[in-house]
């Protein structure tokens, strides 16, 4: 790399990051409202002929030959970077053109924009390729020596020759406006100029051509700050010439006057590289007119604050000024200034003779040896090339397709810090979120304060729930049961089983009593005919009978005690069954939820003023979780807008400026984040407001709780609430029970109607046994003679009666020790396998 490459190693600045970044259409000025050329249309002047007369400098245009071949060189490099240049063909034939057309361009307004758009995509093109080993090169002939020309592959000495262009167009559009009377526009232009000359001087180092000469360029920048001063001057006694500042027009004429003053030696010094002597000629007059001009106004200053010694002080010096200007060369080209030192110093011998009279007669006032020292006021600077908006005249970059693969990982880094970002400021919109929701849900609010309100304003006897009115509803539960139950015919099931549990049990004794009878029959026969009587005993043929009976019994005595059981589990809720019974309308029901209150009356003197001030807590207090609502909504939109800022946010034309920065990260990146910092500071602020907002509720719930009215009014609805939640569990518990009830009750008559069938089996065959055994005892007692002489013929004696059953060996009936919902069909089971 060349020194003069070195010389403009940072033109990749912000300067390049305004022509990435913009799309504006129009073409901009920082400092000023339009186009420096275009003030005459927009502010209405009455130019003084006079004022318009002053000769300037403006800097000649650098010559360049049409010999920069960028299209061959950019082709040959696309095709062997990227391995086909046709997607391109197009941008290089604009950008070679737009080389092409600063070749004799004029310094005018489109001068101007040709010389902009040229450098600023000669910027953006080295963002994205290295020129440097295209190998182009550049010809330019010195402006002053315009003979002596310069053939180099630099770009940085093609970005400063352009420029240096650039500023001379500006020095010649600020001449063109100070003539057509446009002093806004003339002073604007030569401090771009300025701004332009500055950036060339502090960057582009080791100039190989006398024009470019870091010396000579600071020089001219320096110069057109003077004309910018002088034109700032000339303004002000343009605007309004009867009533000029004298002490303001003193310091800036003095300021003009020391810059023309400390750049005539450099000038001077320039004529080996071919700078006009007449240059330095014209600064040399104006520094000693600029300095008498000063010294005029600063004598009409003084003698308007009444010292007429200092002011007479002014004027001699400012004559003895003017007189050195007579004396001072002055080119022909620059002759018309000499107007400006006739017209001051025919002001000076009017004005001299009258302050002189005044105060030798009334005065007196001390005439100084020597004119008071002026201040100086300087009034321009230079407009920096980075201030110069110029991106839309640039317009887009033309290769803004070739992206460098560094830009491309660099890319993803600073994606991923965006992202590491976000999560942070989710997770604090979330702990914040959670924090809120917790005193929210603690605190039971926003529903609390209405139940505050209610109870603040609330009389005793309205806390009674009315039932009766159809838009009070009871518990669906509990209409549910009542419904249920009065549909139901428990009652009716109940008396069936009571009577068929009667019907069984007469004739399981009636069974039981056959069997007695026949014994009882037997032992009287047996004791009347003795060995006679040959009927087999009794108790050798029931016992079976006797054992089942028994069993049955058993089972029946079993049941019973069941019975009793599920009797007892609805037993003490009789009472609330029979009002569920009469249905969910019924008014007994209606009234069993309507606890009466014990009657009291609130006294005048409990309505004092804390509760009155209890009714503005609870405002403030509804206010500031409103307050926290509207918070969290705008943390969260806050949260949105940082989330799309980050979706939308592309500094990859950063990252290009940028992408030999040995520290990425910590130089860009983290600058480029703090764009997000307001959102993050919204989203900060929304928690620092909430925390203190949670912290005042916190103590506003606490003093209402306190009030005496509201402490009264929530235990007596505790208590209410409590016994209405009492009942309607008893209710509850009520109706519980009595479903386990009603399937008992059905199991229960099912049990009941198989062992009545099992009992009547047991009868009947007990029957026909007691029948067969009185048949036996009717022939055995017909005859005791024939009896006993029948006993010795055997084939006249009857058959003896059938055997009873064998006694089974399965237990048909299960003993239940403990209640249990299912035992009748534990038995009904049983029995069924008996049978």
């Amino acid at each position: 790399m060349t020194k003069t490459e070195l010389g403009f190693r940072y033109l990749i600045s912000s300067l390049a990051l305004c022509l990435l970044t913009s799309s504006n259409p129009e073409l901009h000025y920082s400092k000023m409202d339009k186009d420096p050329g275009s003030y005459n249309s927009s502010i209405k002047l009455v130019p003084n002929p006079q004022l318009m007369k002053t000769p300037l400098i403006t800097l000649p245009l650098k010559k360049t030959k049409d010999d920069t071949d960028w299209k061959s060189a950019l082709d040959s490099h696309i095709k062997l970077a990227y391995g086909a240049n046709h997607e391109f063909s197009n941008e290089i034939d604009t950008f070679s053109a737009i080389r092409s057309d600063i070749h004799n361009l004029k310094p005018d307004v489109l001068g101007r924009d040709i010389l902009y758009k040229y450098y600023g995509q000669l910027e953006l093109l080295g963002l994205r390729i290295p020129i440097k080993h295209l190998n182009v090169s550049f010809t330019w002939y010195d402006a002053f020596k315009t003979s002596s020309k310069v053939k180099q592959h630099s770009t940085a000495f093609e970005k400063a020759s352009v420029l240096f262009n650039l500023a001379a167009t500006f020095s010649e559009l600020g001449k063109s406006s100070l003539s057509e009377g446009n002093f806004k526009a003339s002073y604007t232009n030569f401090q771009y100029s300025a701004g332009i000359l500055q950036f060339i001087a502090e960057n582009f180092l080791h100039a190989p051509s006398g024009d470019l000469d870091p010396e000579v360029v600071t020089t001219f920048q320096k110069v057109m700050i003077a004309q910018a001063q002088e034109i700032f001057l000339l303004k002000m006694f343009d605007d309004d010439s009867a009533n000029v500042k004298h002490s303001l027009a003193a310091k800036l004429a003095k300021a003009a006057s020391n810059m023309y003053e400390s750049i005539t030696e450099p000038l001077k010094g320039f004529l080996s590289k071919g700078v006009p002597i007449t240059f330095s000629q014209l600064t040399a007059y104006k520094a000693i007119y600029y300095d008498a001009l000063a010294h005029y106004h600063n004598a009409l200053h003084n003698k308007a604050t009444s010292k007429y010694g200092a002011a007479i002080a002014d004027l001699k010096e400012a004559e003895s000024q003017l007189k050195e200007c007579e004396n001072t060369f002055l080119p022909s080209d620059f002759k018309q200034i000499g107007d400006f030192q006739s017209e001051l110093s025919e002001l000076i011998k009017i004005e001299l003779p009258s302050i002189e009279k005044d105060n030798e007669f009334v005065f007196n006032d001390h005439v100084p040896s020597t004119a008071p020292i002026i201040k100086p006021l300087e009034g321009a600077r230079p407009i920096s090339l980075a201030d110069q908006d110029f991106s839309a005249t640039v317009g887009k970059d033309l290769f803004e397709k070739i992206i460098p693969m560094s830009v491309h990982e660099q890319s993803s880094l600073y994606s991923e810090m965006q992202a590491q970002l976000l999560r942070e400021e989710g997770s604090n919109v979330e702990l914040l979120d959670e924090e809120l929701s917790s005193l929210m849900s603690y605190l039971n609010l926003p529903k609390s304060i209405l139940e505050l309100k209610e109870l603040l304003e609330i009389k005793p006897d309205e806390l009674r729930l009315d039932f009766s009115d159809s838009t009070q509803e009871l518990d669906p539960r509990i209409l549910s049961a009542a419904l249920e139950i009065q549909d139901s015919s428990y009652v009716t099931e109940a008396q069936a089983v009571r009577r068929i549990k009667e019907e069984l049990l007469s004739k399981l004794n009636n069974t039981q009593n056959l069997l007695l009878n026949e014994e009882r029959n037997y032992s009287e026969n047996k004791l009347r005919y003795g060995a006679k009587w040959t009927q087999q005993p009794s108790t050798m043929l029931n016992s079976s009978y006797k054992q089942n009976l028994t069993r049955t019994r058993k089972s029946l005595e079993d049941a019973s005690l069941s019975d009793k059981k599920l009797e007892s589990m609805i037993s003490p809720y009789q009472y609330v069954l029979n009002i569920l019974s009469g249905g969910p309308h019924s008014s007994e029901l209606r009234n069993a939820f309507n606890p009466s209150l014990p009657d009291s009356e609130v006294s005048l003197l409990d309505i004092d003023d804390r509760s009155f001030n209890t009714k503005a807590k609870i405002g403030q207090l509804d206010s500031k979780v409103q307050e926290l609502h509207n918070l969290r909504k705008e943390r969260a939109n806050t949260y949105n807008d940082l989330k799309t800022a980050v979706r939308k946010d592309d500094i990859s034309s950063i990252i290009l400026i940028n992408k030999d920065n040995p520290n990425m990260e910590e130089n860009v990146f983290r600058k480029e984040l703090l764009k997000f910092q307001p959102y993050r500071n919204r989203i900060e602020a929304t928690g620092e407001r909430q925390n203190l907002l949670m912290q005042e509720i916190k103590v506003l719930m606490s003093e209402v709780l306190n009030d005496p009215t509201i402490k009264k009014n929530r235990l007596s609805k505790h208590s209410q609430k409590e016994t209405q939640s009492k009942q309607l569990n008893n209710y509850l518990d009520a109706y519980k029970q009595w479903k386990t009830y009603v399937t008992g009750l059905k199991q229960a008559n099912s049990f009941y109607k198989q062992l009545f069938n099992l009992v009547n089996e047991q009868h009947n065959s007990v029957v026909n046994y007691t029948n067969q055994r009185q048949m036996e005892a009717n022939a055995l007692g017909q005859d005791s003679l024939s009896y006993g002489l029948g006993s010795l013929n055997l084939e006249g004696t009857s058959q003896p009666p059938p055997r009873p059953p064998k006694d089974s060996d399965q237990d048909p009936y299960k003993n239940p020790s403990v209640f249990d919902p299912l035992l009748y069909a534990s038995f009904s089971d049983n029995n069924q396998s008996r049978r």
